[in-house]
C-alpha cells in the first residue's frame, strides 16, 4: 500500500505481469479511489477478468480487472454472527442480519457490520484496527423493476510496517541486514500512521419490459480521506558501520506526513436486447454508457526531524520512536487533478448453434485531465480519445467442454497511472499518446464427472508496444518502451467426495522489458514470479463445521523495475525475492 517513502496511494497488484492498481471494480464499475480495501465483511464474491479488457472497462484495463459484488437483501429471514480471536492480541467479529419487510412487494433489508483489532505476530506493538457497517435495502425483489440503495462506512486506524533492515551489501536477494531483530521497529512509533475513512453511497435500478428488453443502471459517489506519516528506513551502504552495530541516521528514519482525498461519482447505463429462440440461433446485444468523475489533492509535507539530531542508530537495539525537537512543517508537494471520462460501448454474442458462438466488443472514451501542481503554480490540460475492441471465438465440442480464441485491445493515457499511485506527473508526462495494448489467448474449459470437476486452461500473450518510459538522460518521458508477458494458466476445482472440496492452480509467465530507458531491458517484469501455484482444501464435518488447508508457491521475482546502475543504495536492477512455499 505504500510506495517510496510511504508515498504509495493505495492497493498495488499486477495482472499477468502489468499493473492493475486502477482496475479494480465494486458491482460492475470501476473504485479508483486512492485506498487500501482492507477488510471484506461487505463482499459477496470477486471475479477477476484476465486480459486486455478496455472495450469492457475503459481506459486500462491491461491485462484485466477485478470486480467484487457487494452483498445485498434476499426475500429471506437470516442472522449470521462471527467472533473470531487467535494470537498476537487478533479479535474479530462481524453481523450479517436480512430482514423480509414486505414479501408481496418484495422489499427486504440487509445490514453488514464489522469491527477488527489486531497486532503482526512476532512484530512488537504493529497493529491493524479498523470498523465499518454496510446498511442496503431493496425495493421490487421478484418484480420487473428492482431499486437497491446502499452505503458503506470504514474507519482504519493503523501503524504502517516496513519490516526490517535489508542488507544494502546484497543486490542479488533481499536478504536481513545481520544483526537486525525481527521484532524490533525501525519506524517511528509516535510518528508514523496509517488513517482513513471510507464513505460510499450506491443507488441500482434494474427494469425488465420484457423477457427481451432490460435497463440496467448504477451511480455511486465515494468519498476517501486518508492521512499517513510512513517512516521507510533502508541503510546504504555508506551508512553501515557493521563493527560497531551502527548505521547513519542522517538519512532516515524520517517523518514525513502526507494528506489524500478523493472523490468519485460515477453512473453506467446498459440497455441489453436479447432476439431469438434460446434453443436455437438467438444474439444478445449490449448497449452501455459510463460516465465517472474522479477528483484528487493530495500533499506531502516536508520532515520535520532534523537530520543531525538522529545520529548513529543501533541495527540491534532500535528504539522506534524519536522525542527530540522538531522542525516547522511547510508542504513541500500539493496537488489536485480532476479525471473525467465519457464512454460508450457495444458488445454483442452471437450463439449460432450449439457448437459455435462469436463475440464483439467496442467501446470508446474521450478522457479529460486537469491537474494543479499547488507548490509550482503550473496548471496543465489534456484530452485523450480512447479507442479499444475485442473479438472471440467458442467452440463447444460437446455440452461438457468449450474452446475459445480472443484478441483484444486496451489503451490508457500514461498519466492514468502516475496520479492514481502517486498523485503525481513527471516532465512531459501529461502531453504523451495513450499507451497500447493487445492480448492473444486461447483457452479451454470442461465439466467432468457429471460436473464434480471443473478444468481450464489458458495461454496467452499481452504486448504493450508503446509503453511510458523516460529519453536516456532520464530527464523527460516519452512513450517508446515495449514490454511482453506470454503465460500458461491452469486451474482445478471439483468436489473429490461429498464432503471434500479442492481446488489448485498453476501459472508460468514469461515476461521481459524488450525496450526503454529507465527499465532493465531483457530482463523480467517487476513483481513478476515465473511460477506460481496455490492449493486450498476444505473438509466439511458433522454438525456444520468446516476446515480448510492450503499451500502456495511462488518463484523468484524482481523488486524493481530500475536499470543498472552504481546507487548509494545498491544495484537494484538485480535485487530480487526469493521464491517461498507458505
Amino acid at each position: 500500500a505504500a510506495g517510496e517513502g510511504g508515498g504509495g496511494l493505495g492497493d498495488n497488484l499486477s495482472m499477468r505481469g502489468f499493473q492493475s492498481r486502477n482496475n479494480i471494480y465494486v458491482d460492475g464499475i470501476r473504485d479508483a479511489t486512492q485506498m487500501v480495501r482492507s477488510d471484506d465483511f461487505n463482499l459477496d464474491h470477486i471475479e477477476v477478468i484476465r486480459g486486455s479488457d478496455a472495450s469492457y472497462s475503459g481506459a486500462g484495463a491491461v491485462a484485466g480487472v477485478i470486480n467484487m459484488s457487494s452483498k445485498r437483501p434476499a426475500l429471506t429471514n437470516f442472522n449470521h454472527v462471527s467472533l473470531g480471536g487467535g494470537t498476537a492480541a487478533n479479535r474479530r467479529a462481524t453481523i450479517d442480519v436480512n430482514r423480509v419487510l414486505s414479501q408481496k412487494h418484495g422489499i427486504a433489508a440487509r445490514l453488514n457490520a464489522m469491527g477488527n483489532f489486531n497486532n503482526i505476530a512476532g512484530r512488537a506493538t504493529v497493529f491493524n484496527h479498523r470498523w465499518g457497517f454496510a446498511p442496503s435495502i431493496t425495493f421490487g425483489l421478484g418484480t420487473p423493476t428492482r431499486v437497491n440503495l446502499s452505503y458503506l462506512y470504514e474507519k482504519d486506524h493503523n501503524l504502517p510496517d516496513f519490516g526490517i533492515l535489508r542488507d544494502p551489501r546484497n543486490d542479488v536477494r533481499v536478504r536481513a541486514l545481520p544483526g537486525s531483530r525481527w521484532n524490533g521497529y525501525y519506524g517511528l512509533r509516535n510518528f508514523d500512521r496509517d488513517d482513513a475513512r471510507i464513505n460510499t453511497v450506491t443507488l441500482k435500478i434494474d427494469h425488465d419490459f420484457n423477457s427481451q428488453l432490460q435497463l440496467r443502471n448504477i451511480s455511486r459517489f465515494s468519498d476517501v480521506n486518508r492521512r499517513t506519516g510512513a517512516t521507510a528506513t533502508t541503510p546504504r551502504l555508506i551508512d553501515l558501520d557493521l563493527a560497531a552495530g551502527t548505521y547513519d541516521g542522517s538519512f532516515g528514519p524520517s517523518a514525513f506526513r502526507r494528506a489524500y482525498s478523493t472523490q468519485q461519482v460515477e453512473n453506467q447505463t446498459d440497455l441489453i436486447w436479447s432476439h431469438g429462440d434460446k434453443t436455437g440461433p438467438h444474439n444478445t446485444l449490449d448497449i452501455g454508457l459510463d460516465f465517472s468523475r474522479l477528483k484528487y489533492a493530495g500533499a506531502q509535507f516536508s520532515n520535520i526531524i532534523p537530520a543531525s539530531e538522529l545520529g548513529q542508530l543501533s541495527i540491534s537495539h532500535p528504539e522506534g520512536r524519536y522525542d527530540g525537537p522538531v522542525m516547522a512543517s511547510y508542504p513541500i508537494r500539493n496537488t489536485r487533478s480532476q479525471q473525467v471520462d465519457k464512454g460508450v460501448y457495444l458488445i454483442d454474442t452471437l450463439v449460432i448453434d450449439s457448437h459455435w458462438q462469436l463475440t464483439g466488443a467496442a467501446r470508446y472514451d474521450s478522457w479529460d485531465l486537469q491537474y494543479e501542481d499547488l507548490v509550482a503554480g503550473s496548471r496543465q490540460t489534456k484530452t485523450d480519445g480512447l479507442f479499444s475492441w475485442k473479438l472471440g471465438a467458442t467452440w463447444k465440442p460437446s455440452r461438457a467442454g468449450a474452446v475459445y480464441l480472443s484478441y483484444s485491445t486496451a489503451r490508457q493515457p500514461p498519466s492514468f497511472d502516475a496520479i492514481a499511485s502517486y498523485g503525481l506527473l513527471g516532465r512531459g508526462q501529461l502531453s504523451l499518446a495513450p499507451e497500447t495494448a493487445e492480448t492473444w489467448e486461447l483457452g479451454s474449459k470442461w465439466e467432468l464427472f457429471q460436473q464434480r470437476l471443473a478444468l481450464t486452461a489458458a495461454v496467452y500473450q499481452t504486448a504493450m508496444t508503446n509503453a511510458m518510459t523516460t529519453d536516456a538522460f532520464g530527464n523527460s518521458f516519452n512513450t517508446s518502451g515495449h514490454q511482453r508477458a506470454r503465460g500458461l494458466e491452469l486451474t482445478a476445482a471439483g468436489r473429490i467426495t461429498d464432503f471434500w472440496q479442492i481446488m489448485a492452480t498453476y501459472a508460468y509467465i514469461d515476461s521481459k522489458y524488450q525496450s526503454g530507458n529507465d527499465v532493465p531491458v531483457g530482463r523480467a517484469l517487476f513483481n513478476t514470479p515465473r511460477n506460481s501455484a496455490t492449493v486450498w482444501n476444505t473438509w466439511t464435518l458433522p454438525g456444520n463445521w468446516t476446515i480448510g488447508y492450503g499451500a502456495q508457491y511462488v518463484s523468484t521475482r524482481f523488486v524493481s523495475s530500475r536499470p543498472a546502475g552504481n546507487l548509494l543504495d545498491g544495484d537494484l536492477s538485480r535485487l530480487a525475492l526469493s521464491g517461498h512455499f507458505v
